[in-house]
């Protein structure tokens, strides 16, 4: 069964899933710059059969293939609600309290989940359109908002990879929730160091961000009424893009319908900015919110979507000491993502 482990030395959480060793994949080899295959796949319309249970969907009717974005249980789970049930708890040597090892090991319990955001095999993300992401984020937030009443769950994890280089095993287009019995150690700094300055400030350090940003326009990539587009400060990764709603608001699940649909606007059109410069480039982005027991609605924590093409490998350096040497400017990347025009995604 899936394990949670903490390294002791570093505090941080790692799963250990042998099922996520047993995933398909659609790429006809190992390579990054593998080819997908063309389909069909278990995610295609027909094959519904092939998928883990069923755990909410958008139909036209009441028929099954009638589906226009599904929510399933991943066969393929790095945690499980199960786990507990098989887990081993007796003590061994290294769980003794003399051991260093002494309260690093839980069952890896949770649930995984699959959202599969279009019938069609060979449609990918920034062809969808607006309203079909529109209700890729609704799907988000009915999840979330179901799974954080589950009184064991601490953080929700929402994120999607595309591109094999960017952890995708399926062509098909999907991303993933993942609820977690433990808040995640890069959460957990976020949550100290918010709280920290909003202690100090009496003030949230994303709203100071947004106000000094959209003041001085050099991050800057994009703005609207709901929501700024920018490049931070201090990117761990080249081209990274933060997507900030301009009020306040620790939870994303909170949100309410004409957000969804700002979002879903500048999400696209985000996508489409960073796809203009990078042809076809894999991306992740992932949705940063509260943790859902002790931290809801919190006045110092800000969610955020925060979008990283995948454009530069990590070296020695990155690895061995946690500090990311990015070839690029923030200020020049706002400056080339912000002077690309579209046309409203629609």
């Amino acid at each position: 069964m899936p394990e949670l482990r903490k390294d002791p030395v570093l505090g941080k959480w790692v799963v250990l899933s042998e099922a996520r060793a047993k995933r398909p994949s659609d790429f006809k080899d190992s390579s990054p710059s593998a080819q997908p295959k063309n389909g069909p796949c278990p995610f295609c319309q027909g094959h519904e059969h092939e998928t883990g249970a069923e755990l909410f969907a958008l139909r036209e009717g009441s028929l099954i293939p009638d589906w226009r974005v599904r929510v399933v249980k991943n066969i393929y789970p790095a945690v499980s609600m199960e786990s507990s049930d098989g887990f081993d708890d007796s003590v061994s040597k290294e769980e003794e309290v003399s051991s260093p090892f002494h309260g690093c090991k839980v069952p890896a319990m949770g649930s995984h989940e699959v959202v599969i955001e279009t019938p069609h095999h060979s449609v990918k993300f920034t062809s969808l359109s607006l309203k079909n992401v529109e209700e890729i984020l609704s799907c988000f937030r009915h999840r979330m908002c179901q799974l954080r009443e589950e009184s064991r769950f601490k953080y929700i994890q929402v994120f999607k990879n595309q591109g094999k280089a960017a952890g995708a095993s399926m062509e098909h287009s999907h991303s993933q929730i993942i609820a977690l019995p433990i808040i995640p150690h890069q959460i957990q700094l976020e949550i100290e160091n918010t709280r920290t300055y909003f202690e100090r400030k009496r003030r949230c350090i994303l709203c100071e961000i947004l106000k000094h940003d959209i003041e001085d326009g050099s991050r800057l990539i994009d703005i609207t009424t709901d929501y700024a587009v920018l490049a931070p400060y201090a990117p761990k990764y080249p081209y990274e893009t933060w997507i900030i709603p301009r009020v306040h608001a620790s939870n994303f699940e909170n949100i309410n319908d004409v957000q969804m649909q700002s979002l879903a606007c500048t999400l696209l059109s985000t996508l489409k900015k960073i796809e203009c410069l990078f042809d076809d480039v894999p991306f992740n982005y992932m949705l940063h919110s509260s943790p859902v027991q002790e931290y809801r609605d919190v006045p110092f924590y800000h969610w955020t979507i925060r979008i990283i093409p995948h454009l530069a490998s990590l070296g020695g350096f990155e690895l061995g000491s946690g500090c990311h040497i990015v070839p690029v400017y923030p200020e020049k990347s706002a400056l080339q993502l912000r002077e690309i025009k579209l046309e409203y995604p629609a």
